[in-house]
């Protein structure tokens, strides 16, 4: 079984005032007031500032820009607007247009004296190939009602009605 042990050391507590005990004063007197003297500070220089500064002489010192002085030596980019830019390739455009009008003008002519004269690639037949995708059954189906659905709407309201009257007689038999 378990055995109490007595704690043998004294354990080390505060203690507390009694009534009508005297206790030592330690805090100081507020009433009285210290005599304050001034004295004159030291001028502390500061190390931030550097001794061999000078302000400025004149506003145009003052105002003069040193970006504008290595702005010289930078490239520019000529400033063009997207407006400008798309009138300049209508421009371009028209003007190639006009020079192929001409050409065909020109080979008309030729032409029209009686002389065919057809190159190489104009006499190879061109091989064109539609290629269809590979659709799945789900989507024919789909595409097979929708046709039936054009094709029946097609129809004048009177074949629709007639339709109609054929199936009711249909699921009444």
């Amino acid at each position: 079984m378990i055995k109490e042990e007595k704690i043998s050391a004294p354990i080390d507590l505060i203690p507390t005032i009694k009534d009508f005990e005297e206790v030592p004063n330690y805090s100081e007197d507020s009433d009285e007031e210290e005599e304050f003297q001034p004295s004159k500070r030291k001028n502390k220089k500061k190390k931030d500032f550097d001794p061999d500064f000078h302000f400025v002489g004149s506003t145009l010192e003052y105002n003069k820009d040193v970006w504008n002085d290595l702005t010289k030596y930078v490239k520019r980019n000529a400033k063009s607007k997207v407006d400008d830019k798309i009138l300049q390739a209508r421009k371009k455009l028209k003007e190639e247009t006009e020079d192929s009008d001409e050409d065909l003008e020109v080979k008309q002519e030729v032409v029209s004296d009686g002389e065919l004269s057809l190159s190489d690639d104009e006499l190879k037949r061109d091989n064109i190939r539609n290629k269809e995708k590979n659709i799945g059954k789900k989507k024919k189906k789909k595409m097979k009602l929708l046709e039936n659905n054009a094709e029946e709407k097609s129809f004048s309201l009177a074949s629709v009605r007639i339709k109609r009257k054929k199936i009711l007689i249909q699921i009444f038999i």
